[in-house]
C-alpha cells in the first residue's frame, strides 16, 4: 500500500492498519523490516538508513525500545538497552577506532561511575570515569600499574 507521503508499506494488516510483520520504504530510502501493531513498529525489527546505518531490536510505538544494536557507517556501534528512543540503561559503545565505553548510559549520555577504555595517541591504554556525558577523571593505565609495581616491590623488600 502506497502511503500520502509516497513511503510504501508491504506486509500484514488487521482492521485497515499494519499489524503483524511488514516492510516499509521511506521516499528517502530508509527501510524498515519487522513487526507493527496499530500502524507502528512493535516488537523485534531492522530500520536501514540510506547512508549505511542501521539498528537492529525492539520497538515500541515508532521507538527504539528494549534491547539492540545501532551500527554506524563509521563503523561505530551501540549494543545495549533502550529507552524511549535513547541509548538508556546497560550498553557498550565502541568507536571506529576500537576504543569503547561499557557501562551505564542515561538518555543518550554515559553516565554514572564506569569506564571508557581507549588507546590514547602514544598507544598508551588510558581509562576514564564519566557521568552525566562527561569526563570527570582520566587516568593512564601503565603509569598507575606501574607505580603499583613500585609500590609492591618497596613493600616486599621491607618484609624481607
Amino acid at each position: 500500500m502506497k502511503w500520502l507521503d509516497g513511503a510504501i508499506y508491504r506486509g500484514e494488516w488487521r482492521h485497515n492498519l499494519a499489524f503483524g510483520l511488514g516492510n516499509f520504504y521511506h521516499i528517502d530510502g530508509d527501510t524498515y523490516e519487522g513487526n507493527w501493531s496499530y500502524n507502528r513498529t512493535n516488537g523485534y525489527g531492522s530500520y536501514k538508513y540510506k547512508d549505511g546505518s542501521e539498528y537492529k531490536g525492539f520497538w515500541l510505538n515508532d521507538l527504539q525500545h528494549g534491547k539492540g544494536i545501532e551500527t554506524w557507517s563509521d563503523k561505530s556501534k551501540y549494543e545495549g538497552e533502550f529507552f524511549k528512543g535513547q541509548k538508556h540503561g546497560i550498553g557498550k559503545y565502541i568507536w571506529s577506532d576500537d576504543s569503547f565505553y561499557e557501562g551505564t548510559w542515561e538518555k543518550n549520555l554515559i553516565s554514572g561511575k564506569v569506564n571508557l577504555i581507549r588507546v590514547n595517541i602514544i598507544g598508551q591504554m588510558e581509562e576514564s570515569i564519566w557521568e552525566n556525558g562527561k569526563t570527570i577523571i582520566c587516568m593512564d593505565l601503565e603509569f598507575i600499574l606501574g607505580k603499583m609495581e613500585e609500590i609492591i616491590q618497596v613493600v616486599f623488600r621491607r618484609i624481607l
